[in-house]
């Protein structure tokens, strides 16, 4: 059986969402799970940011404006 080892995650989760209430939500209780957060408002931002860093979880909207 295959197991995935969640200790060599990054603690890092990057939002993709354009509602500033839905970041501002996030950014307030994952920290509190001992998560680092990263958020972007749309699809360039965060393909951008992926090219730079690694991240254990991303949260996307499903419903997010471009590309």
């Amino acid at each position: 059986m295959v197991g995935i080892d969640i200790v060599n995650f990054p603690n890092t989760v990057l939002i993709v969402d354009d509602e500033p209430i839905v970041v501002q939500v996030l950014q307030r209780v994952l920290p509190r799970q001992g998560l680092r957060v990263t958020s972007v408002s749309n699809a360039e931002e965060a393909t951008d940011v992926l090219q730079r860093e690694n991240f254990g979880c991303m949260l996307v909207d499903k419903n997010l404006p471009g590309r």
